[in-house]
């Protein structure tokens, strides 16, 4: 017998070859653009990122998924984010300016256009598992390079202090949710990680950073399970907190307090405030569908509120950035586009929630995948907290976080229904061979009738 013949089926280089050609082997390599294009867009190695070819990934990448994966579900959330894009494209249309808004909704074709892909790709636990690992990395790695630079990101979407802060904000979720869920190294990998983030938020001095930071702390705690537990240890580490950080992020920090409360009136609270009338006095001009996505900045002199102080009265605000997603999307969206925001942010809500249910109740499902779809359902939501509450001081309505969060919610919720008939199916199986057995077991030991039951019971009695 020769070594080929002795070789398991599956194991010659022709059949790797043959496997790898396949369409699993050609899903896989679709993961692995996906994972390029993020390192890519957000790590931005210095040499590489020259090449524009995060470009081209993200061009390709969409088409690729069309034709070849075939099993492409839809979802209410998916949805959200076609109508939200609609709602920009309109704008080119009425916007005063019109090319202000065609970039925009650029922008965001192509964000709303990768987060589709991910749902669709990254509708299987292994290649979650692989994504989330990926993401996890590189906020990692820029949470580093945000502490050697004092505070600033690697570019592109991560470039200011405020922009660096958020970023590590949306990973913190999943260092905590790692370091209680995972095993073994994986847990000290997931808490390094988690410090290394809190400092890059601290070195920022960012006080968006901050309020993300808080929130998102705060629903770890209400979804925690040992909510005592979680309490202890939060007061343990604010405790250190207050104690390593340095005195100039805690007075950023009280600020926050003494602007809202007009303790001190030459910090930026007023003016935040000045810009979000403005932008609540636009919305009020063009309630539907807003003055047009990325045209908020050059409407902001003419809805400028009558405030009495000479900074406001004798100075005209055009070209100032509102200062605030939340505004700034009800502006430039209107009621239209906020709608399909809230819907979206509502549905991946309850879309965790049903994972984090379901993997619980769930009969058949390992305690690693159990701990899994626990571990990225938390982080998934948390990110989102964090998101939302940093971008109530950052205009961040246009950000990629919002859609991918909201598209990795959807892959997950449809990996688990993967697993699950996975599940049934090898329950059915079974069935099935009991099924094809009985007959056979019957004859040889047919059951008791139930006239003979009854007698038995009636002589014993």
């Amino acid at each position: 017998m020769t070594a080929a013949a002795e070789a398991p089926a599956g194991s010659t280089p022709l059949a790797r070859l043959r496997r790898i050609a396949g369409p699993a082997g050609r899903t896989t390599a679709l993961l692995w653009m996906l994972i390029v294009f993020l390192v890519l867009e957000y790590a931005r190695p210095p040499l590489i990122v020259k090449l524009k070819l995060q470009m081209l990934i993200s061009l390709a990448l969409p088409l690729l998924c069309i034709s070849m994966i075939k099993d492409k579900r839809w979802s209410w959330t998916l949805t959200c984010q076609l109508g939200i894009i609609g709602i920009s494209a309109l704008g080119v249309f009425y916007a005063y300016n019109y090319f202000a808004a065609y970039f925009t909704t650029r922008i965001l074709f192509t964000t709303i256009a990768l987060s589709i892909s991910m749902a669709w790709l990254l509708a299987r636990i292994d290649f979650f598992r692989k994504a989330m690992w990926a993401w996890t990395l590189i906020m990692a790695y820029v949470g580093f390079y945000g502490i050697q630079m004092g505070g600033f990101g690697p570019g592109g979407n991560i470039g200011d202090e405020n922009e660096m802060a958020l970023a590590c904000v949306t990973a913190i979720p999943m260092a905590f949710f790692g370091v209680v869920h995972a095993r073994g190294a994986q847990r000290w990998v997931y808490g390094g990680i988690g410090l290394v983030l809190v400092v890059a938020i601290v070195i920022s001095k960012s006080r968006g950073g901050f309020v993300g930071l808080a929130l998102t702390v705060a629903y770890i705690i209400l979804i925690s399970k040992h909510r005592i537990r979680a309490l202890a240890g939060l007061a343990i580490a604010a405790l250190v907190f207050v104690i390593a950080v340095p005195k100039t992020y805690l007075m950023e920090i009280v600020s926050i307090k003494q602007e809202a409360t007009g303790e001190i009136e030459d910090g930026t609270a007023d003016a935040r405030f000045f810009l979000w009338t403005a932008a609540f006095n636009m919305w009020k001009a063009h309630p539907i569908l807003g003055v047009g996505a990325g045209n908020s900045i050059y409407h902001t002199g003419r809805y400028q509120p009558d405030w009495e102080a000479p900074m406001y009265s004798e100075r005209d605000w055009s070209g100032t950035a509102i200062h605030s997603g939340v505004f700034e999307a009800l502006s430039e969206l209107g009621s239209v586009g906020v709608f399909f925001y809230t819907a979206m942010f509502v549905h991946h809500f309850s879309t965790l929630r049903r994972v984090r249910r379901t993997a619980r109740r769930a009969k058949g499902l390992s305690r690693r995948l159990r701990a899994e779809f626990e571990m990225y359902s938390g982080a998934l939501a948390g990110g989102i907290i964090g998101y939302l509450g940093s971008g109530v001081f950052l205009s961040v309505a246009y950000h990629p976080y919002a859609f991918y969060f909201s598209a990795l919610g959807v892959a997950l919720s449809w990996s688990l229904d993967v697993e699950l008939q996975k599940i049934a199916a090898k329950a059915s199986t079974g069935a099935v061979r009991v099924e094809a057995r009985e007959p056979e077991a019957t004859r040889a030991n047919p059951p008791p009738s139930r006239s003979l039951g009854s007698e038995l019971l009636t002589r014993r009695t």
